[in-house]
């Protein structure tokens, strides 16, 4: 099973963002989203977690490996 931060890469690319342009949408420090993706550091705001989830359209059970099957979100 792949990791927060590699599922996280991939649903920033399959939107066409880039680091820093997902983060600034988001709301988030762009030094915050680069370690989310380099070193799989999961969000301890569960308010920065719906951001993502809601910015990259992804269920946050797939992006956060507990599901293998990926959802649109909101559901």
């Amino acid at each position: 099973m792949k990791k927060f931060g590699d599922r996280l890469r991939a649903a920033r690319e399959a939107a066409g963002l880039s680091q820093v342009a997902a983060a600034k949408a988001a709301g988030i420090p762009h030094a915050t989203w680069v370690e989310a993706e380099t070193r799989s550091q999961v969000p301890r705001d569960p308010e920065r977690l719906r951001r993502i989830c809601d910015l990259l359209a992804t269920d946050p059970a797939w992006l956060l490996g507990l599901t293998d099957v990926r959802r649109p979100w909101p559901p």
